[in-house]
């Protein structure tokens, strides 16, 4: 051995926490060697109390018993062996060539530094998936709190998905030891992958009459709606639903516990009275209380202004603000890992006699709040925040008053605040979308609906692009003054912090309609399907709901209201298939 190398492990070994350049170039090796004698010195610290369960085919390496210490080092050192193994070198190349020549490890390396150290020791993931800091760089600060249980419930709860696809690549774990059974509830992984946000327009539990056209409505005096209080140009309509009852799956998982619940849900709609131009904006705020499983409760806000200010008869400047807080329910967590998601998109719309064309430019936050696992157990979501600047350009043309084809083209671009996430993988990517449609209004049938394509393409080149036909639509037909139908299609690109898969494509359908048996009762019947296929693997779920239920109006301010659902899904992984049954019944006061 060189005697610079010598002297180089000695150094190491005196705990002064330096990575060398030898050559001009970063020795990628004593990074491994130093996470080596880390731990080392770890489980020599460790009180012999602390020895874990050895697992399977151990005790064949030698004859004595093996404690904590060992089953670490031979953890540590299956990390090693893998990382320098099986990572390509066009890959090491890469993580190495951003990096300083001489770099100090934590606590004294600048930010830079330590992103991109964490994108070193983190390479190997992709072909290694249970490796998984779920935070890399508290657990990096402060060794001593990074102990196996953690890392291991981590590594399940943010690969969980795809963990049946990769069973071959995970690596052997531990099962930790026997927990009081005060805890044993706390410490049980999680086996559901942590959702993703969905369009609200296409939830189940969403009602969409707010999507009635006006050829179905009626004055308020012969409908029972409410009339809302006039304030100079602005109708504000208010109102607050109260309701109760019980859920056979709140959590949608294979193993279903049941549990009554409520939800309280405040609302506001504001509609101006411009002879011109338009303001409008809906807010709605709900908190869903699950009795039984109080991990599982959880508030959700969300609100929309969008405007439109004539500045000619021909040209029309177009504005739209939208926020979304919302919990991504997971049953396993002591605190619920939270979603928001605020955004802009402005732009002129033009007309020249049947010729109109729209220009529009947006810009949205996706930023994700921690969850937490257990007692100092946080699973970090850091790695998922983005920004999200895109386009959109519609060019239609009116063949008659009342129907207009249309192409619509749109570009985005996401980059994440962390360029390399914890699986080290590099998530930015660009997103192109083209499709063509029509626009109805042709009286009782109004809306749009167009069919296209998506594609997602991420910077990384070792990541598949997320791609497919998409159909977006929303109809509202009133067939009679009693009976309207309403249609809507969605289709999303989603991203998901779990390893080896690079993305979900959904698509939605949701078919509403509602009847008017009197004009104090109405009953409504929702149908729905949607289909989510997580690219990278052979998983599809097919997810389907029906839902029923009524309105009895006492008068224009009080409304009894009920509702029974049914949700089922089923994947092509049957661990992953739901039912639930939610049966839900309450008022709702307005004015």
């Amino acid at each position: 051995m060189m005697g610079k190398d010598v002297a180089l492990l000695s150094a190491l070994r005196r705990k002064r926490l330096c990575v060398w350049s030898i050559g001009g170039r970063t020795n990628l090796l004593l990074v491994e060697i130093l996470l080596v004698l880390v731990a080392a010195d770890q489980a020599r610290a460790e009180p012999a109390s602390t020895a874990l369960p050895v697992p399977q085919g151990t005790r064949e390496m030698g004859t004595r018993e093996m404690g904590a210490r060992d089953i670490r080092q031979l953890d540590i050192r299956q990390f090693l062996v893998r990382s320098l193994v099986r990572t390509p070198a066009q890959r090491v190349q890469i993580a190495a060539k951003g990096t300083a020549a001489k770099m100090v490890l934590y606590p004294h390396g600048g930010s830079t530094d330590q992103r991109t150290l964490q994108s070193l020791l983190l390479r190997p993931v992709v072909d290694y998936p249970a490796s998984r800091f779920a935070d890399a760089r508290a657990q990096m600060r402060n060794v001593r709190t990074f102990t196996g249980a953690t890392f291991r419930q981590a590594a399940v709860l943010r690969n969980s998905a795809p963990a049946t696809q990769s069973a071959p690549l995970a690596r052997p774990t531990m099962q930790p030891a026997a927990a009081p059974p005060q805890q044993a509830a706390a410490a049980q992984p999680v086996v559901a992958a942590v959702p993703v946000p969905r369009n609200p327009d296409v939830q189940p539990d969403r009602n969409l009459d707010r999507l009635t056209p006006a050829a179905a409505d009626k004055p308020a005096a012969e409908t029972y709606d409410q009339a809302g209080i006039k304030l100079g140009n602005f109708l504000y309509k208010p109102a607050v639903e109260i309701l109760g009852g019980y859920a056979s799956n709140p959590g949608r998982q294979p193993n279903a516990t049941p549990s009554p619940v409520a939800v309280v849900a405040p609302e506001l709609s504001i509609r101006s009275q411009f002879e011109r131009h338009e303001l409008n904006a809906d807010m709605r705020f709900a908190y869903n209380e699950v009795t039984a499983q109080q991990t599982l409760s959880h508030p959700t806000a969300e609100a929309r202004v969008n405007g439109r200010y004539d500045l000619t008869e021909s040209t029309h400047f177009v504005a739209e603000g939208r926020f979304l807080n919302d919990a991504l329910v997971t049953p396993g967590f002591l605190q619920q890992p939270r979603t928001t998601t605020s955004g802009t998109t402005a732009g002129v719309v033009q007309r020249f006699d049947q010729l109109e064309i729209a220009a529009k430019g947006s810009f949205d936050r996706v930023t994700f709040a921690n969850g937490v696992i257990a007692a100092n157990q946080v699973l970090n979501t850091q790695d998922r925040n983005y920004n999200q600047p895109g386009a959109q350009t519609r060019i239609s043309y009116a063949i008659s008053p009342g129907f207009s084809p249309f192409i619509d083209l749109g570009y985005d671009r996401r980059e994440h605040d962390m360029k390399v996430d914890f699986n080290g993988v590099r998530r930015d990517s660009t997103g192109l979308l083209g499709r063509g449609g029509v626009a109805l209004n042709l009286g009782s049938l109004s809306g749009d609906m167009s069919f296209g394509y998506l594609v997602r393409r991420f910077d990384a080149p070792n990541m598949r692009s997320v791609e497919g036909w998409v159909a977006d639509a929303t109809l509202v037909w009133a067939a009679d003054p009693t009976s309207t139908f309403v249609l809507v299609a969605r289709s999303q690109a989603s991203e998901t912090p779990a390893a080896n898969i690079f993305g979900i494509l959904s698509r939605d359908v949701i078919l509403q309609v509602d009847h008017q048996f009197e004009p104090w009762l109405v009953a409504t019947l929702r149908s729905g399907y949607g289909q989510d296929r997580f690219v990278g693997t052979d998983r599809i779920d097919d997810r389907f709901f029906v839902a029923g239920g009524g309105v009895y109006k006492l008068s224009r301010m009080v409304h009894l209201k009920s509702d029974l659902r049914a949700e089922w899904t089923r994947s092509s992984l049957p661990m992953n298939n739901v039912l639930a049954l939610t049966g839900l019944f309450g008022v709702r006061f307005q004015y």
